[in-house]
């Protein structure tokens, strides 16, 4: 029987998912795509908070979200046109061939991160196989292993959690003074 590592497969599959579509928008596409998941993510929530602040009758909340809202709208209108000039921009031959190079770069950046970010959470998730069989599939391979000994997420925010651990407990000493 073929051991089959799957997690590979997923992973590597990913990869040439994401860096074909990268290679096509380029990395103007890919940085608008962003930019613009990220300003919707925004109104959702912002809108989320329009509602409770109608519910909870709050009303200078619910302006101050409510011209948030609308001015972050306005806001990707304009990012929408920046970026669509800017492609048009890199239709340019040489600029064409960068353009899509660079959002190779980004494809692969994202499934790295994304894998990174799995990574990150392999604790919780191991819980819920049995046999930790998401760390026996990475220790299979030699590129998971690698990703995972070099997952740069995971120390960032090691880094950013000790950051606030020690705030706060620098906070609670001057408190206990």
């Amino acid at each position: 029987m073929m051991n089959i590592n799957f997690l590979f497969i997923i992973v590597l599959g990913l990869y040439v998912w994401r860096i074909s579509v990268a290679a096509k928008a380029g990395i103007i596409g890919e940085v608008g795509s962003l930019a613009n998941i990220c300003i919707i993510s925004f109104l959702v929530a912002d809108a989320v908070a329009i509602i409770n602040t109608v519910l909870e009758k709050r009303w200078y909340g619910f302006l101050v979200c409510l011209i948030a809202f609308i001015l972050v709208s306005i806001g990707r209108k304009v990012i929408r046109a920046i970026f669509g000039l800017l492609g048009t921009i890199a239709k340019a031959p040489i600029l064409s061939n960068l353009n899509a190079f660079l959002g190779v770069l980004a494809g692969a950046a994202e499934v790295t991160i994304a894998v990174w970010a799995l990574y990150t959470f392999m604790p919780n998730i191991n819980e819920l196989l049995p046999g930790n069989a998401i760390m026996a599939m990475v220790e299979r391979n030699r590129f998971l292993t690698w990703l995972y000994e070099n997952n740069h997420l995971n120390q960032l925010i090691e880094m950013a959690v000790g950051a606030v651990q020690s705030g706060i407990e620098g906070i609670s000493s001057q408190t206990t003074i």
